[in-house]
Formats: structure tokens, C-alpha cells, sequence
């Protein structure tokens, strides 16, 4: 049977769909994650610093580690099942390995978000008239090098649905059972070179100053930060580097954050700014190996980036507001990744740590040998 061509209309009728699926999902379990953090807000421990966000939740198929997002709505499923297993699969990953399970097993449900094809694009001529093919009189599709019809994408977000080993039966496959190194990035050379690249790498201008005042400014669209000898270390720097990139972010030329603009005007922009920048931060330190111990530290003295009062208000009234934080904090992080990725692997040491390549026998055995033996490290300025 011929794929039934979709009209635009009914893919965004299906594309609201997916969305009121998905906001119905949260509305069902948000009261009892919330409920848990402001257990968290009364022993002054912040959201992003939660046990929640120390889990490594991921899909040993596809080697996917699950983002905040769904990292809570896998925690949850943990906490509710009392699961020891932090490997979810599909159904279908899971048949396709030969295992099984029980007849009317419940999944739980984790968000997908991809980019759909909305409608193509078309040749137009100086005009900007759109220009048809003189025997069909049908307008004539613009394509890529690659001959493929360009399409206008939009965001798109639903609803998968994923299982815990533990629902599963029968023998896990090998290859699930590898365990990713986690990579621990504390060797000095290393973290000057991975501080140099996420610098390099800033969408926006970055200025040194010889005082302790580190900001971002959105009406100079500029970052402000101190002189490197005035940190604490070279973590710490990077630490608070990645904090005001992601603030950057919320520029009205990149993601046009409300919460950016609306910052001083009252203390919920400010708190949920706040979060947002720290999600993206802590984000960006778990995917490189960088400790959060400074992550941690850099904002305990920080008033502004936690404000308790607010969280309370907002767990309570507006507790929705903790997976919007998660989101856009996930489109930050994605902004700032990109172009770092494009850095790292200019530095030959990072590109080896980060980006092995898979077919070189001599960095195969360097893989190797760094599961046993911890690249030398260097004693950090105290």
C-alpha cells in the first residue's frame, strides 16, 4: 500500500496531537515530582544539584544517555517500581534481542523530540515568484547537492514508550551488558585545552576583567568574566564559563528566552533563568567528565542563582514550570555543544579522549588501556 501523503494542515494537526499527549502525561505525575523537590528545597538543596540528576539512565542499544527531561520521568518510574536497573529499551529493541516479557506489561513513557518535515521548499526566481515546470505547471522543488527535495522543519516532540530490564526476560545480550567509561577530565593540560575550546567556541564576545564580577549583559550581547588567575581553578573557570554561555543563549537572535529579558523586573524570571542556565551548565560538565564538585560550589555563594522562596513558590503553584526548565535548558546546551564539538576536535588530545576514531587500532589500545590505568593528573591550585 502507497504511504498516504500528508497534507500540512493534518501534519500539524498530528504535531498537536503529540503535544497534548505529552501535557497530559506531565500533568498526571508532576505534583509527585514536585512534591519530592520541595522535600529537596527544605534541606536547601537545588534542583539541579538533586540525587534525581546523579542518575545515568540510558539505552544500552543505542548507547543514548537519557537527558534531564526524561531523566525525571525515568527516576520516577525507578522510585514507583523500586527498580535497580537504569537500562530502558524498546519494545522493539527488545524482541529484536530475543528477549521477552509478560503479556500486558506497562512501559513508561519518555518524550522524543526530532525535527519533521512540514513542506517543501520551491524554486523561485528574482522576484521571489515561485517557478513551475512549463509542461506540468507544477512548481518545481528546490534540492539539496545531493539531489534530495529541501523541506522547512518544525520541532516536534512525543510520546515513546520505554521498558526497565527488570520488566524484561530472558538473557541480555553482551553487548548491553558494556559499561562506558566515564571519563574523568582532572588532568590540567587537558582542562586548559577543553577551557580554550568551550572559549573559542562562545557565540558571543567574551571580556577579562581584573575583578571578581562574572555576567553576561543581553543589551551588549557580551560576557563579562574575570581574569583566569582569579579563579579558584581551572574547573571552576569552566564551571562558570558555561553557566553565562548559557544565559547567552536567551538572546533574541538565538533561543528569545522571556525569563532572560524579564530577569530583574521579578524574582520567578529571575529563579527560572536561573535554573535554565544551570541545567545547560551541569549538562555540559556531565557530558565531558568534568567534576561537579566546582560546578556545585560556584553557585553556592550566589544568591541570585538560587532563590529558595521562588522555588517553593513555583513547585507548589506553577510545578509545570520544572520540565519547561529541563527543555529549554536541553536547547541551550544544544547551542552551545555544537560549535564546542567543532573545537574539541581541532585539539588532537581532546579529539582522541572524545571522539576516538572506532577504526584506528592504536586508539583502540589506548581505550583499552585507559579503562585500567587513569591518565596522570596534576594537583589543582587550592
Amino acid at each position: 500500500m502507497a504511504k498516504k501523503f500528508m497534507t500540512k494542515e493534518e501534519k500539524q494537526n498530528l504535531v498537536d496531537s503529540y503535544q497534548k499527549k505529552i501535557d497530559e502525561h506531565f500533568l498526571s505525575i508532576v505534583d509527585k515530582v514536585a512534591d519530592y523537590f520541595i522535600v529537596e528545597s527544605d534541606k536547601n538543596i537545588p534542583v539541579w544539584e538533586s540525587d534525581v540528576f546523579k542518575n545515568s539512565f540510558y539505552n544500552p542499544e543505542s548507547g543514548t544517555q537519557y537527558n534531564f527531561e526524561n531523566t525525571l520521568l525515568l527516576w520516577l518510574a525507578c522510585k514507583e517500581n523500586k527498580y535497580q536497573e537504569q537500562r530502558f529499551v524498546t519494545a522493539k529493541q527488545a524482541f529484536d534481542s530475543g528477549m521477552s516479557m509478560e503479556k500486558g506489561t506497562k512501559g513508561h513513557q519518555i518524550v522524543q523530540r526530532f525535527g519533521m518535515p512540514m513542506f517543501p521548499l520551491f524554486k523561485r526566481d528574482e522576484s521571489g515568484e515561485i517557478i513551475k515546470d512549463s509542461k506540468t505547471n507544477k512548481p518545481i522543488p528546490d534540492r539539496d547537492e545531493d539531489g534530495k527535495v529541501k523541506y522547512v522543519y518544525q520541532r516536534v516532540s512525543k510520546l515513546v514508550t520505554v521498558f526497565n530490564l527488570e520488566q524484561l526476560k530472558g538473557d541480555i545480550p553482551k553487548r548491553w551488558n558494556k559499561t562506558n567509561v566515564k571519563l574523568n577530565l582532572e588532568n590540567e593540560t587537558e582542562l586548559q585545552l577543553f577551557k580554550k575550546s568551550l572559549e573559542e567556541s562562545s557565540a558571543v564576545k567574551i571580556n577579562r576583567i581584573a575583578t571578581g564580577d562574572n555576567f553576561y549583559s543581553p543589551s551588549k550581547d557580551e560576557i563579562t568574566l574575570s581574569n583566569s588567575k582569579l579563579f579558584k581553578n581551572t574547573l571552576n573557570e569552566i564551571s562558570v564559563m558555561a553557566h553565562e554561555m548559557s544565559h547567552a543563549t536567551g538572546h533574541q537572535d538565538r533561543l528569545n528566552r522571556e525569563s532572560l529579558y524579564k530577569y530583574n523586573s521579578h524574582k520567578s524570571y529571575r529563579g527560572f533563568e536561573e535554573l535554565v542556565a544551570n541545567f545547560s551548565a551541569r549538562a555540559l560538565t556531565e557530558k565531558y567528565g568534568l567534576s561537579n564538585n566546582e560546578f556545585k560550589s560556584a553557585y553556592e555563594k550566589n544568591h541570585d542563582a538560587y532563590d529558595a522562596g521562588w522555588m517553593q513558590h513555583v513547585l507548589k503553584e506553577n510545578p509545570m514550570k520544572i520540565f519547561e526548565a529541563t527543555q529549554m535548558a536541553e536547547s541551550a546546551f544544544r547551542m552551545i555543544n555544537n560549535p564546542l564539538v567543532e573545537k574539541l576536535k581541532q585539539e588532537p588530545m581532546l579529539k582522541d579522549i572524545y571522539f576516538p576514531d572506532k577504526e584506528s587500532t592504536e586508539i583502540k589500545e589506548y581505550l583499552k588501556n585507559s579503562t585500567t590505568k587513569k591518565r596522570k593528573t596534576y594537583n589543582r591550585k587550592k
